[in-house]
């Protein structure tokens, strides 16, 4: 929890511009973070909408270009924020 604070500043000056602008393009349809309240002992997750899994992909790989372009290093500067790393892709089944 101590280095969630450092990552949400991180995320608003680094990933988030980057993130928005894909929106924009509609490249990808939208994007969130969720910082732990309570109940278990991930602190942070992030989610990314797409139309699909290519569709992710496509995503991944232009998010990943533009960070590497735009702000090098930066990988190497967030890790030491994270103490644990978990995957997980979701299919949205329902929604509102």
């Amino acid at each position: 929890m101590a280095n969630v604070a450092k990552l949400n500043t991180y995320v608003d000056s680094v990933f988030a511009p980057v993130l928005n602008e894909l929106v924009k393009e509609g490249k990808l349809l939208g994007w969130g973070q969720l910082d732990h309240s309570w109940g278990d002992e991930w602190n942070v997750n992030f989610y990314f909408l797409t139309e699909n899994h290519r569709a992710f992909l496509d995503f991944w790989s232009e998010y990943n270009n533009r960070l590497n372009k735009r702000f090098p290093g930066w990988a190497a500067k967030i890790v030491p924020l994270l103490s644990e790393h978990k995957d997980n892709m979701y299919v949205i089944r329902t929604m509102q």
